[in-house]
């Protein structure tokens, strides 16, 4: 598991991996296979990837940099 699931370090690991965190607003969100809509998701260029948690996102970036 992650150090830290703080937001503003995840959103730095994750802008190292040229991502953006974002949290689920009126005009921005992504939804879960199931059609409910994910709090947070990761976007990658035109990808978006959704979770359900911080702690979760943390495992998503240690999983791509290999630390898993």
């Amino acid at each position: 598991m992650s150090k830290s699931t703080s937001r503003k370090t995840l959103e730095n690991r994750l802008d190292r991996l040229g991502a953006t965190l974002h949290r689920r607003t009126a005009g921005c969100s992504a939804q879960f296979e199931d059609g409910s809509v994910a709090p947070w998701h990761v976007q990658n260029g035109t990808t978006r990837i959704a979770f359900s948690n911080l702690a979760d996102v943390a495992a998503y970036i240690d999983r791509r940099n290999g630390d898993v």
